[in-house]
């Protein structure tokens, strides 16, 4: 029994979906590895919150794995980037400003890993869609 599948309470099927997508793999070919349909994959990714969070949680702990292999080099780029600025060389210093964020104006949402949260939002999503519905009088459809 893998870690996914012990902390998540995911079954193998469940298990081996996200194990693919963690490694790149497309949903199609997820659906292939953990032997259940594409409309199966898409149902746990759209709707099995624990699903979500598993994957979600296993997203943050690579994210964090590749900024911690990335700190051994931050800093002699980060002196690199800095000359290239201070000779003033304007595309670096606009990409450095991009690559970081703070072009865009908000930070990077890698998801939730927590199942209350994931059930919090998706009733906010039904409810917005609801009063959508209702607003252009096609909820009793």
């Amino acid at each position: 029994m893998s870690q996914i599948e012990t902390d998540r309470g995911l079954n193998a099927a469940q298990t081996a979906a996200v194990t693919a997508l963690l490694a790149g793999h497309t949903v199609v070919d997820a659906a292939k590895r953990a032997n259940v349909s594409l409309a199966t994959v898409h149902r746990w990714l759209a709707g099995d919150h624990r699903v979500q969070a598993a994957l979600n949680e296993a997203k943050q702990a690579l994210w964090a794995c590749a900024l911690t292999s990335l700190l051994g080099a931050a800093e002699q780029a980060s002196r690199l980037v800095a000359a290239r600025v201070a000779e003033g060389d304007v595309k670096v210093g606009v990409q450095l400003l991009q690559g970081i964020g703070l072009l865009s104006g908000r930070p990077i949402d890698l998801g939730s890993s927590s199942e209350p949260e994931l059930r919090r939002l998706a009733k906010l999503r039904r409810n917005e869609q609801l009063a959508r519905l209702n607003r252009l009088g096609l909820r009793d459809l």
